[in-house]
């Protein structure tokens, strides 16, 4: 059985990988910051941090929910056709007009 990630291409793994760590990195700095910030940094960070949260819930449901279930549904449905083509183009070539 292949593992999910053979089939992974390297596009969606960048950026998942940037979402994520832009996700906790700001979760950190929201959180934990030593510094005072002023109203309009805090903002804008809060408006980061949500619509980080939102693309970090897309990553995840990429990976373990239904997108992870169609790729792995069209990755069958494309092997069986790649399987079956060559006994389709054989029962088809006697024709001859």
């Amino acid at each position: 059985m292949k593992s999910h990630f053979a089939n992974l291409k390297l596009g969606p793994l960048i950026v998942s990988s940037i979402v994520t760590i832009g996700f906790f990195g700001i979760m950190v700095v929201v959180l934990f910051s030593p510094v005072t910030i002023d109203d309009k940094l805090a903002r804008l960070l809060d408006v980061m941090f949500g619509n980080l949260s939102a693309a970090f819930g897309a990553v995840v449901q990429f990976h373990i929910g239904s997108s992870a279930g169609s790729k792995a549904k069209d990755d069958l449905h494309s092997d069986l056709l790649k399987a079956l083509a060559p006994k389709a183009a054989d029962a088809g070539g006697g024709n001859g007009a």
